[in-house]
């Protein structure tokens, strides 16, 4: 008997290659930061853990809210920073500069940083009578007009809250982005346009009679890169009792080798095979792996494709479901199974079963009857968004009985 069971993913002949490579960052550090380009403080004090706007350490300083999430020992921070001597002597607008990083040649550009402040009720929100607190993360390429990519505000209207992200251009952040604590959180936002140098600025505004505290961290410049192959499919199937994974590239320029990858839980992967790829190629080609059947399991395996460019470069494809091609029994019940297209596929062993899904917590989802005639029987899952269920099957007179996990990716 010929035995073909299918797993696909159909990939609708897009590049899938497509990853991000950092290319510049500050972690505020003595050493080694900015990576590239200058770093130009507006202007740099420190005249007491309350009253800074410099690069600190978390023992420098004296935050209303403990501090937490820094990377490495330093972060930029600011202090109380309209008020070095105590008489709000110093401009409440402070700023940090970072002038000609290089972005020739570089597309999909974005933007990532740690941020938090202290004092989360000290924030003035007050239009009209006194500027409103905020923190900003700035661009300009080739000197041209500044750009937002982060904006922080108060969320309390016409008082005093936190800053939290403001995604409308009002200068308030009322019931919109995520308000900011004193444990740094990542942000991150696009840069629009590309050139050969960019600016990049921190301002930040803090002119409340209470000490307002503020932080940034890690920052770090992305490009995108894509990898130079287009994959259309990634299946696996059953050739008799061989599971063969096969792929379908409709052009590669450039391009290295796949990595065949597997799973038992989606979690912990490790590689099943390397395949060197053709390389340079306009038209379709194949490739086909097959599992060597010391490697099969009882339970289902999962593959993903690990596609890596001459550079090292690299994009995973999402997994998919493996197939169980040696047909030992899981049970005495239950042959195999395979699950594709949102269908779950049984293989049984015998006739006139009960079958029935529940949720990990026990909750029913499904129950099914196999007919006299039926050892194949095929349960459409489209209804339903658990990854993980229990499959419960029993006899007639519930002799026998087995529950099986299923992961359905």
């Amino acid at each position: 008997m010929r035995i073909k069971l299918l797993s696909l993913v159909l990939l609708s002949f897009t590049n899938l290659g497509v990853s991000q490579t950092q290319f510049w960052s500050d972690d505020f550090e003595d050493a080694g930061s900015p990576s590239s380009g200058s770093r130009t403080p507006s202007s740099t004090f420190n005249a007491s853990n309350e009253r800074y706007f410099d690069r600190v350490t978390t023992a420098q300083t004296n935050w209303t809210t403990v501090i937490s999430g820094v990377v490495g020992s330093k972060f930029f921070g600011g202090s109380d920073i309209d008020n070095i001597t105590g008489q709000n002597t110093q401009s409440h607008h402070q700023s940090v500069t970072w002038s000609s990083i290089n972005i020739s040649g570089k597309t999909g550009l974005s933007f990532s940083g740690l941020f938090a402040i202290g004092n989360v009720t000290g924030f003035d929100h007050f239009p009209g009578s006194s500027p409103i607190d905020y923190m900003l993360v700035e661009y300009r390429i080739d000197g041209g007009a500044w750009t937002s990519i982060l904006r922080f505000f108060p969320n309390v209207p016409n008082g005093n809250g936190p800053l939290a992200l403001e995604t409308t251009g009002d200068s308030l952040a009322q019931g919109e982005g995520t308000a900011l604590g004193g444990t740094f959180a990542q942000f991150s936002g696009n840069i629009v346009g590309t050139g050969t140098l960019l600016d990049l600025r921190f301002k930040c505004l803090a002119n409340g009679t209470t000490f307002e505290e503020v932080g940034g961290d890690n920052f770090r410049l992305f490009y995108t890169t894509a990898l130079p192959v287009t994959i259309s499919s990634f299946t696996s199937s059953c050739e008799d009792k061989n599971e063969v994974i096969s792929w379908v590239s409709e052009s590669e320029s450039r391009f290295d080798h796949y990595e065949l990858e597997s799973s038992a839980d989606l979690n912990q992967f490790k590689s099943v095979a390397i395949i060197p790829a053709i390389g340079e190629s306009t038209e379709a080609q194949n490739y086909q792996y097959v599992i060597p059947e010391k490697t099969s399991r009882n339970d289902l395996t999962y593959y993903r494709l690990k596609m890596v460019d001459q550079d090292g470069t690299f994009k995973t494809l999402e997994p998919i479901s493996g197939s169980r091609c040696d047909m030992d029994a899981i049970s005495d019940l239950l042959n195999s199974y395979t699950y594709q297209d949102q269908k779950l596929i049984l293989f049984l062993k015998e006739q006139n079963l009960s079958i029935e899904l529940l949720t990990v917590t026990g909750l029913s989802i499904l129950k099914s009857e196999s007919t006299l005639e039926q050892n194949e029987l095929t349960i459409p899952l489209s209804y339903s968004s658990q990854k993980i269920v229990l499959l419960k099957i029993s006899n007639q007179d519930q002799s026998k009985t087995i529950i099986h996990r299923l992961f359905l990716w």
